[in-house]
Order: structure tokens, then sequence, then C-alpha cells
């Protein structure tokens, strides 16, 4: 699990955790 921005996210692979860390902050405040 990684968090970022208080938010919890289930990284599988490298590429879904760079797709996240870039969503996560745009699609939350």
């Amino acid at each position: 699990i990684v968090r970022l921005h208080g938010g919890t996210i289930n990284a599988r692979s490298a590429d879904e955790t760079i797709e996240f860390t870039v969503t996560l902050p745009v699609g939350k405040s």
C-alpha cells in the first residue's frame, strides 16, 4: 500500500505506482 497526500492506494506494479501518483493529486485535493 502506498500513501500519498493522505490517500492510500494499492500499487501492484511500478507503472501502476507512477499512474496513481499522478492521478491522486489531480483527482483528490
